[in-house]
């Protein structure tokens, strides 16, 4: 639950793309095709009646609350549903990437997805939802290998999984939907050669899709609430449970709530992603390695380090990098519509598991309250903090009592900037590379490491969304309190981390 919080204080981070100079949009770039036909799992009633009804469910599905007897085995068919057993044999019967791929196309056709009962369609909807990353890495192959620094992380981190696939789980369906996402295959998508085409995925592949199962999983919530019955074997093939209680699982309507706000998190994130260009990225991302001496082949070359003042330099260089596309405004604000949502479905759920922690001994569930105890007071706070923001905007410090700040959050979304540039830093220190400390009769020189940080930024730009910023002249040089502030909130901390890689 608190990681769940904390997405969606991520999602809020889209903060960095916020700005109120107009320029024109560029023609070069991307233009954003038409939204997709949205629909909220909160559309169609107001707050209040969302709530009730949400609540109302929430407490009928205590009652269907099956008990798993801790014994060392159970007749599965009192538990799974006939649906649930056909997926699960269906996929632990696969052998090969070609046969998950059959299997994935068949279960999206929409015909034989309605045949499946509740269960069902919720494990179908995990293999549906690979569907657009079919051979991605090999699709992106020539993409990684432009910016050397990202394609070494992605490589290793691509051997260790294979390595621990072989090593701790060895079945043959593990493997293929590993080399599903890895491999070339038949019906792939084209290479994924430029930014424009990263760009161009996410917008006409990976948004359709996420829009298409989020439907979906709203619609199978909407209709029911019962929990969902669960196989680990769907994980973990290899294993002999000693325990039913260790095999089987409930996932709880609370829990069913939480991963519809998770949804509509992941939607809000790829709206505002693709509101923005990444025109120039990956040559920014290498212009950016060679700074830190990775991709350097000048052996005289000396690496300082990346100060502020040297990735301002770079990023400028790049005026079409995170500029608002075409259509990009409908974009964002179609993203802060998934991003009330989340926080909607998130506080109904924590709110029904705060207040009903005990549980049952005999019933597994995969999120248990008791765990969470310990932390209710922080996961209230942030979600009291989340509320202020679409609310008053009025969030304040946990650490120093009476310390406010002040965010018009709403048109962060609604009122888009034309560049993230325009709250780059417009000074830097320069009181030299080196400092002297004199101890005793001797004098020490030292570096500076205050040298070329950001100092000043423009006021206008940040006064709109931040309204209480000093300004001095036409530049605040106190952007730093209200990043502090945002650093000490509870469940916005997050926030103002990542801005600070914005300014500073």
């Amino acid at each position: 639950m608190k990681k769940n919080v904390m997405l969606v204080v991520l999602l809020v981070s889209a903060f960095a793309f916020s700005a109120t100079a107009k320029k024109n949009v560029n023609p070069k770039l991307m233009v954003l095709p038409a939204l997709p036909n949205f629909v909220l799992s909160t559309d169609g009633s107001n707050s209040e009646a969302y709530k009730a009804t949400v609540q109302k469910k929430l407490n009928e599905s205590q009652k269907a609350n099956r008990h798993i007897a801790q014994t060392d085995t159970m007749d599965e068919k009192a538990f799974l549903s006939p649906s649930f057993i056909k997926v699960r044999n269906q996929f632990l019967a696969v052998q090969s990437p070609e046969q998950l791929d059959a299997m994935i196309a068949e279960l999206s056709v929409k015909e034989n997805f309605e045949k499946l009962d509740r269960d069902g369609q919720f494990l179908a909807l995990q293999f549906i939802a690979l569907k657009p990353y079919k051979s991605f890495i090999f699709r992106a192959k020539t993409y990684l290998g432009t910016h050397t620094a990202i394609r070494s992380g992605i490589i290793t981190s691509l051997k260790a999984a294979s390595v621990a696939q072989q090593i701790f789980n060895q079945g043959a369906e593990q493997k293929a939907l590993f080399d599903y996402v890895t491999t070339p295959m038949a019906g792939m998508g084209a290479e994924i050669l430029t930014d424009a085409s990263m760009e161009a995925f996410m917008v006409n592949e990976l948004m359709p899709a996420a829009n298409s199962n989020y439907m979906k999983f709203s619609a199978l919530l909407s209709n029911s609430d019962k929990p969902i019955h669960w196989d680990n074997k769907v994980y973990a093939s290899f294993a002999n449970f000693s325990d039913s209680a260790d095999r089987y699982a409930q996932i709880g309507l609370p829990e069913q709530y939480l991963m519809l706000a998770g949804f509509e998190q992941s939607l809000a994130g790829l709206l505002m992603t693709s509101a923005y260009s990444l025109e120039g990225f990956s040559e920014m991302v290498n212009r950016m390695a060679k700074e830190f001496g990775v991709d350097s082949m000048n052996i005289l070359s000396k690496v300082d380090g990346l100060s502020a003042a040297k990735r301002f330099k770079i990023l400028s260089q790049y005026p079409n990098l995170f500029q608002l596309k075409a259509n990009g405004a409908a974009y964002t604000t179609a993203a802060y519509g998934f991003i009330k949502a989340s926080l909607q479905n998130t506080k109904l759920a924590w709110s029904y598991v705060n207040t009903n922690q005990t549980g049952n001994s005999q019933t597994a569930f995969w999120l248990n309250g008791q765990n969470l105890l310990p932390f209710s007071r922080q996961i209230n706070a942030g979600l009291s903090n989340f509320d202020n923001l679409f609310t008053s905007g009025q969030l304040s410090s946990a650490v120093v009592n009476g310390e406010k700040i002040n965010i018009n959050f709403e048109k962060i979304f609604t009122s888009p900037p034309q560049s993230l540039s325009q709250f780059y830093p417009t000074e830097f220190d320069n009181s030299g590379k080196t400092l002297t400390k004199t101890i005793g009769a001797q004098k020490y020189t030292y570096t500076n490491y205050k040298m070329d940080s950001a100092t000043a930024w423009n006021a206008d730009v940040f006064k709109v969304y931040l309204p209480d910023v000093k300004m001095n002249g036409n530049k605040t040089t106190n952007i730093t309190r209200e990043l502090r502030v945002l650093s000490q909130v509870w469940g916005a901390n997050i926030l103002g981390l990542s801005i600070s890689g914005l300014v500073f």
